[in-house]
């Protein structure tokens, strides 16, 4: 995995992998550091969409915060068809995992509970401890949501 490697699992939910070794997300990670919600789900946090918000603009899927600063841009693999509501799941990998390995692991994880248990399931074969593999839940806005949202916070 040369950059963070997108992997759609249902019609409003993508998961995003990125390895610690690369720095494609270091600059969101020391911005929202400390920003992340625990959710009912041990190893898996959330974002506020009033932090920051993944959007689709162009081909790209771009990370960026209400101020218009963006963290991370991914040129799309495919065409997205999502419907309203959707998320991302930011996955992080303490190394490169090769594309093919996640898309076996990861495809079918549409739910938190299924994706909870492959992050723990993915972790002991690669040497890593249980909790090494987390994912941060980040809203994906459409272009009318994220306008909807700018006007609420105005």
């Amino acid at each position: 995995m040369k950059q963070p490697y997108l992997l759609q699992t249902s019609h409003d939910s993508l998961i995003l992998f990125d390895n610690g070794k690369d720095n494609f997300l270091a600059d969101f990670h020391q911005a929202f550091s400390g920003c992340e919600v625990e959710s009912e789900y041990e190893n898996i946090f959330a974002l506020f969409g009033t932090d920051a918000f993944f959007t689709v603009r162009g081909g790209q899927l771009d990370l960026q915060d209400w101020d218009g600063k963006i963290y991370f841009s991914l040129p799309l693999p495919f065409p997205l068809d999502l419907a309203d509501g959707c998320s991302v799941m930011l996955v992080g990998t303490l190394e490169p995992v090769a594309a093919e390995r996640l898309q076996v692991r990861f495809a079918d994880k549409d739910d938190n509970a299924g994706l909870l248990q492959a992050l723990f399931d993915f972790a002991a074969p690669n040497g890593w401890e249980p909790y090494d593999c987390s994912a941060l839940c980040i809203c994906l806005f459409n272009e009318q949501e994220r306008m909807k949202r700018e006007f609420e916070l105005a």
